[in-house]
Parts: structure tokens; C-alpha cells; sequence
């Protein structure tokens, strides 16, 4: 069985900052150059890419690499999770609808979705730092399943609504999300907050706590 290195792992964090910077620069440069921009009737697969990449190689980077699993594992908990509050911004979707830029049928789960992810991510946060082995609670992993699922509705959604449909998306499709800037929360955005969600799981799996603070009366 592999154990967790009890020496403290070296903090790659000029390699993270790297690659996430060549990473940034890569989508940005394909989204200005209208690669993630494709017919409605075409397979949107350069978006779907850029989402199962990035969690496909840091998922086998888990797995395969004691150093970069350690790491993970030696992250802040705390942190990981709140982290998620910015997704209270994806209620910019159902501005969006209420401007006829996009459809219903995908703003209102996605953006209420992220909303409500956000709105949780302090108080799952809070009961992480206040409450011993919270990370085995329900709501704990009520957040995570949920958080994961509501980009799965969001894709799905996205993608099936990018053509009109007779009682469910008409006038305006999500061809939007496909165009600069709105392409970058699902082709930057969207797989970075997935695997802050798989590092946490990743974590109370192998039962990584974080620095309880003891309130006293």
C-alpha cells in the first residue's frame, strides 16, 4: 500500500504558476483565434477538450506521482474549498438570459448551480475548520457531488442547447458560450475548479485534516 510521505513535499509553486500561465495563454490564444467558435451543428469537441484534459492529466498525475500526490494531499483544506465562492459569479449566466445572450434552458441551471455552490463553499469551509472529521459528513460530500454534477448539467446543457429546440431553447441558443470572452469559463475556468474538487475528495479519502480551531466558551 503507498504511504503519504511524512517529510513535508517541496511546493512547486514557480511550476504550478508556470503552467498555469502557458495554460492561460494557450486557451486565450485559441479562443481569440476562434477555434472553440464551431458551427452548432458540429460535434463541440475543442471545448469538451480543453475541460477532459487538464483533469485527465492531473488525475493520472495523482496517481502516478508520490511527490504530486503528496503535494495535493499537503494543500489547505480549508483553502481548496473556498476557493468555490467565486462561482457565485456564474449568476452572470442568468444575466445574460435576461439580455437574450443566452437560453433558459442554460443559463438557469448553470448559473443558479454556481450559485448555490458558492453561497455553500464559507459554511462547508467554516465546518471544516470548526468541526473534527467534517470531511466524512454528508454535507461535505453533498457539496463535492453537487458541485461536480453541476458542471455536468452545465456542459450538457450548453452543448444540446447550442441548436434551437422547439419548446426549449428558441431565438437564442448558447453559440455564445463557444465565442471569446464567455469561451474561457468553460475552457479555463470550469476544469481548474473540477480538480479543486477532486483534490479535496482526494484528501478526505486518504484523511487529511485540516487545523481545527477550538472555540472556547
Amino acid at each position: 500500500m503507498t504511504e503519504i510521505s511524512t517529510a513535508r513535499p517541496a511546493q512547486p509553486w514557480p511550476l504550478i504558476g508556470a503552467v498555469l500561465a502557458l495554460w492561460s495563454g494557450l486557451i486565450l490564444s485559441l479562443a481569440l483565434a476562434g477555434v472553440f467558435d464551431v458551427a452548432p451543428t458540429a460535434p463541440n469537441l475543442p471545448t469538451l477538450l480543453a475541460i477532459l484534459i487538464p483533469v485527465g492529466l492531473g488525475t493520472l498525475g495523482y496517481l502516478m506521482s508520490l511527490d504530486f500526490r503528496n503535494w495535493v494531499l499537503s494543500l489547505d483544506p480549508v483553502l481548496l474549498v473556498t476557493l468555490h465562492s467565486w462561482r457565485m459569479l456564474g449568476g452572470v449566466f442568468v444575466f445574460f438570459y435576461f439580455y437574450n445572450l443566452l437560453p433558459g434552458f442554460f443559463a438557469f441551471p448553470a448559473g443558479f448551480g454556481d450559485m448555490a455552490v458558492g453561497l455553500a463553499a464559507p459554511f462547508i469551509a467554516l465546518g471544516l475548520l470548526h468541526k473534527p472529521n467534517f470531511n466524512k459528513s454528508r454535507r461535505f460530500w453533498t457539496f463535492h457531488i453537487f458541485g461536480l454534477l453541476d458542471f455536468v448539467v452545465a456542459v450538457g446543457t450548453g452543448t444540446i442547447a447550442r441548436v434551437e429546440i422547439e419548446g426549449w431553447v428558441e431565438g437564442t441558443t448558447s453559440v455564445a458560450m463557444g465565442a471569446f470572452p464567455l469561451v474561457l469559463i468553460p475552457a479555463f475556468i470550469v476544469p481548474i475548479l473540477i480538480l479543486l474538487h477532486l483534490a479535496s475528495i482526494a484528501q478526505a479519502l486518504r484523511g487529511v485534516q485540516p487545523v481545527i480551531i477550538h472555540q472556547h466558551a
